[in-house]
């Protein structure tokens, strides 16, 4: 199989990902008892495997960022080398909305941004969920 297509896999790995994570949110707990603690522990660990991935790639970026590995996988499957800015500065949900003809999010950083921002919110609301059982229907 060519790297292209494997790129393109990985890159439509991440919706199936994308919408369990917003998804779960709209999810009864009526329909799904545990909906709370298995959205929690989902966030947990894309929050923390981000910002460790974030943290391995801090001596390239200078920075600690949430960086996706899936992301970074698709971008080195598509040629990108691992410390090209375009394999870390690189938004799914920017691709996405680009894909679908919205330009909304043009340019990388305004996308990288609030992907970041959108799983920061989420992980506060979820703890929110998990330990006050606020927002919980």
């Amino acid at each position: 199989m060519k790297t292209n297509a494997i790129a393109e896999i990985s890159f439509w790995l991440h919706l199936p990902i994308f919408i369990f994570w917003v998804g779960t949110f709209f999810v009864s707990t009526t329909f799904w008892p545990d909906v709370v603690y298995y959205h929690f522990w989902f966030i947990a660990l894309l929050y923390v495997s981000g910002y460790a991935t974030g943290l391995i790639y801090w001596p390239v970026t200078k920075k600690v960022l949430f960086l996706c590995l899936l992301t970074l996988l698709t971008q080195r499957l598509r040629g990108y080398s691992w410390t090209a800015k375009k394999t870390w500065d690189h938004s799914f949900i920017g691709e996405l909305l680009n894909r679908a003809g919205s330009h909304a999010l043009d340019g990388n950083k305004s996308s990288f941004d609030v992907g970041t921002l959108l799983t920061h919110a989420t992980f506060v609301v979820v703890i929110l969920q998990y330990y006050f059982g606020i927002f919980v229907w």
